[in-house]
């Protein structure tokens, strides 16, 4: 008979160990997850605060209106689009271009983008555009003027796809060009006139006919026309196509969606509508004014030549005769003085001091020397007319008076600005790193306080 097995004695010493072991594990498993909690917290209030909260928080506050955080991102990173994908398209062109001094000139213009997506530059720009929308809108709502959604649509179908479902719309008459009046017997003894070129039919033995190729010809005698490529109808499958794909690629290039897109294109056909409202009674002709003057770029002597060349005139010189010789004597002098007809000009044409001397003077008359920042000048005032304006420039004129109107705006409000607020500048998106220009040396910038208080507080002038 098999031994009977033994029973297992528990004593009270046993029993605590196990009671222990059993505390312990429930203390352990208390503590993980009081830890997973905490973790779990953490993450979500950083979650809240970076995802929630900050983009809530204003970056600039105007009166009783405020610019969030989330806002301004948004309006930076399609700004950062827009000029990056001009700059990529500038770049592809260059590639192709031969000619030094014209990628020279586009080098320049790259490098001009490059510093205007610096988080100091283009987070200004994107703020001073931001706070004058705020003005635009509450104008605009006080005023009764709406935009819709299908203004908004066709506004962002034409100018970002060129896409006319009714027709590519005929551009309208620009107005009456500017006619040269007949000279005035004053002025037909000032100006020596212009010879005239003659055309004789006599052709020269020298020259030769080329004679013209005839491509493709058949044997009855006759050239067929080439036709012209059928262009590629846009229908509007092939316009909702790139819509979509272009919506999908900025929210994944840029960050952003078509609700940053539309609120941009609103601010532009507000501004467009609000301008015609508020800027009324704008000129309809200007004054313009024919001149020629003889500059004198040594900044030192200019003024002692100027009063030399003017004391000439005086005593019976003719100004174009003498004006002509000093400019072509000693021509590796690089202060030699410099002869121009400068043509019909209007009012904002020349600079400010150049201009108020040309103004002041009769047909005919002489100024005395005049200094601007390229020299002394000697004016000679030739003809007055009035110019009728064209639309681009009645447009012009519209635009600096609504931008007056605006800066007034901003010179009356209370603005206050976060002063961490280039640290919330994005830098997405930017330039791929191998189509970036190096420049030689920084290029230096303000400093963002004082950048800011000019041109956040502009004077009320």
């Amino acid at each position: 008979m098999a031994d009977k097995e033994k029973k297992k004695i528990v004593t009270k010493k046993h029993l605590a160990r196990v009671e222990r072991e059993r505390i312990q594990r429930r203390y352990i498993l208390l503590i993980s997850i009081i830890i997973v909690v905490a973790v779990v917290v953490l993450i979500g209030t950083g979650f809240v605060i970076e995802g929630i909260i900050k983009p809530s928080q204003p970056i600039v506050q105007v009166n009783n209106n405020e610019i969030t955080t989330k806002d301004y991102q948004s309006f930076v990173r399609f700004q950062r689009f827009r000029l990056v994908n001009e700059y990529l398209s500038t770049y592809q062109f260059i590639q192709n271009m031969g000619d030094q001094s014209t990628y020279a000139y586009f080098e320049s213009y790259l490098i001009q983008l490059q510093n205007e997506l610096k988080p100091e530059a283009i987070g200004l720009d994107s703020m001073d555009q931001m706070i004058e929308n705020i003005f635009v809108r509450e104008e605009a709502k006080s005023r009764g003027i709406v935009v819709s959604e299908s203004d908004i649509q066709k506004k962002v179908d034409e100018v970002l796809f060129q896409y006319f479902p009714n027709g590519t719309p005929t551009p309208s008459p620009t107005g009456i060009p500017f006619q040269t009046p007949t000279l005035s017997s004053i002025q037909e003894t000032l100006v020596p006139p212009t010879p005239t070129e003659i055309v004789t039919d006599t052709v020269e033995a020298t020259q030769e006919s080329t004679p013209t190729e005839v491509v493709n010809e058949d044997t009855t005698g006759t050239t067929p026309t080439a036709l012209p490529p059928t262009p590629t109808v846009y229908t509007e499958e092939l316009f909702k196509k790139n819509y979509d794909d272009f919506i999908s690629y900025l929210r994944s290039y840029a960050k952003v969606g078509q609700t940053d897109i539309f609120n941009f294109y609103e601010s532009i056909i507000l501004r467009e509508r609000l301008a015609q409202v508020v800027v009324t009674d704008l000129p309809k002709d200007e004054e313009v004014l024919w001149a020629r003057h003889i500059l004198f770029p040594d900044l030192e002597n200019g003024e002692s030549q100027a009063l030399e060349f003017l004391a000439q005139v005086e005593s019976g010189e003719d100004f174009s005769t003498l004006a002509t010789q000093l400019s072509t004597e000693n021509p590796d002098d690089p202060n030699k003085p410099i002869f121009e007809d400068l043509g019909w000009f209007g009012p904002n044409d020349m600079v400010e001091t150049f201009q108020q001397a040309a103004e002041a003077l009769k047909v005919g008359e002489i100024s005395q020397p005049v200094q601007t920042s390229f020299g002394w000048h000697v004016i000679q005032l030739l003809g007055k007319d009035i110019r009728l304006l064209d639309d681009n420039a009645i447009e012009q004129l519209r635009s600096e008076a609504f931008q007056t109107w605006l800066n007034s705006k901003r010179a009356e409000a209370e603005i206050n600005i976060n002063p961490d607020w280039v640290s919330l500048v994005p830098t997405i998106p930017d330039i791929p790193e191998q189509a970036k220009i190096q420049t030689p040396t920084p290029v230096q910038t303000l400093e963002p306080t004082v950048e800011l208080e000019q041109r956040l507080t502009p004077s009320a002038e």
